[in-house]
């Protein structure tokens, strides 16, 4: 074979080889948009078991997911989830890539994910009561941190036969703004309950949670919940009592983000804790307002009356033409503002 033969053999030959190193390459390095590897995964997981659901949809989102039970997850939790959602979700994530969770129990890997929450010394926080008494939401000194964090349950009710309310926006507002304050790790936000039945609010307070939202219609003789049907519910005073007599030491703030939940609030926080409610109609956006500048006001280490007072500021800037009839309740006594 001559030279120039060889030259071009081995000019072809190596372009073969070049393409072959660049398939390897792209094989290698380039994500299958519908699978997660062992680390990925197990980072979704632990922000899913932190009930930071938006973090864990970001991730996916940034992963390429896009599979239809996917964008379906997305849909039912920005309309209200069912109870049993994050356990479908963390189903669907382990399911990305059932490799990945037979070596997750061999490894057992430990995952540094830029939204874990972490512990800070002891997590206590203390809040300055309106009236200076001192309010203290620290939960223990247990070495598990989440046993240190405050933890929040947000419920809500809007029943098909009462006036429609915007409350999905309300939560999603809320949990936005206490992400993105300076002690945000110090919160935890428990599983929200939406269409909330007396039943579900039962389970809800039994996970023990140290500040309760809740969001949607009140009356003089008890908070309006919602029936089987979805019909309106009126859970008495009386009852609320009941409810919450367990959680004496353990509730500090209760906010009742509803109409003429005054009666409620001075009722409940007779079990020691501070306790928001509107004594007239309020309107639905004045009241988000406030809450999204209470709750702010709290994820940035504000104590109670300066969070209240952030509250009571973001609903006078972004609604200045409605009033806000609210007052503060604690040891079955009003307080001045």
């Amino acid at each position: 074979m001559s030279t120039s033969k060889k030259c071009i053999n081995k000019g072809i030959d190596g372009l073969f080889l070049t393409k072959i190193y660049f398939l390897i390459f792209l094989l290698v390095n380039c994500k299958h948009p519908q699978t997660l590897n062992i680390i990925q995964m197990q980072a979704i997981i632990d922000l899913i078991n932190d009930l930071q659901i938006y973090d864990a949809i970001d991730e996916l989102d940034d992963l390429g997911i896009d599979s239809p039970e996917y964008q379906q997850l997305k849909e039912e939790y920005d309309n209200g989830a069912k109870s049993d959602f994050v356990v479908r979700f963390k189903k669907f994530v382990t399911n990305l890539d059932k490799e990945a969770v037979e070596e997750k129990e061999k490894e057992k890997p430990s995952i540094n994910i830029k939204n874990t929450l972490h512990n800070e010394g002891n997590n206590n926080i203390i809040f300055q009561g309106v009236n200076d008494s001192t309010l203290d939401l620290s939960i223990g000194n247990s070495t598990d941190k989440k046993k240190k964090l405050v933890k929040i349950l947000f419920m809500a009710a809007n029943p098909k036969n009462t006036q429609s309310l915007n409350l999905n926006s309300e939560y999603r507002t809320l949990q936005q703004e206490m992400r993105q304050g300076s002690k945000r790790d110090n919160f935890e936000w428990l599983a929200p309950i939406f269409a909330a039945t007396l039943t579900e609010m039962m389970r809800g307070l039994n996970q023990q949670p140290n500040i309760i939202h809740f969001s949607g219609h009140g009356l003089n003789k008890g908070l309006v919940l919602e029936d089987e049907n979805a019909y309106a519910q009126v859970v008495s005073n009386e009852m609320l009592g009941l409810l919450f007599k367990d959680l004496k030491d353990v509730v500090k703030i209760i906010v009742l983000n509803c109409c003429y939940s005054t009666t409620q609030a001075e009722f409940l926080s007779k079990i020691g804790c501070y306790v928001l409610g509107y004594n007239t109609p309020v309107g639905d956006k004045v009241a988000q307002s406030f809450a999204k500048g209470f709750y702010m006001g709290l994820s940035d280490g504000k104590d109670f009356k300066n969070a209240l007072n952030s509250g009571r500021v973001l609903a006078m800037g972004e609604q200045p033409k409605d009033t806000l009839p609210l007052s503060v309740w604690k040891d079955g006594l009003p307080l001045e503002l």
